[in-house]
């Protein structure tokens, strides 16, 4: 999808969940910030989930600013 669709934040949103589901976060974050660019006023539910991922990660490695700052 990501691959077709390159400029569709839900496509985008997705790739990241991808990433961040197959432990590539700095990928995922790539793509988190490529996903908030292209959604513009209208944030798809997917990229609240990528977010969401990548905080649960930032937690399990203590790092709670970071965690904080994706929630």
């Amino acid at each position: 999808f990501l691959e077709v669709h390159p400029q569709n934040p839900v496509a985008v949103s997705q790739g990241a969940l991808i990433a961040a589901l197959r432990r590539d976060f700095d990928r995922a974050e790539e793509l988190l910030q490529r996903g908030l660019a292209l959604a513009g006023d209208t944030v798809p539910y997917e990229l609240f989930v990528a977010a969401n991922a990548l905080a649960i990660h930032f937690v399990s490695e203590e790092n709670y600013l970071a965690a904080i700052v994706h929630l």
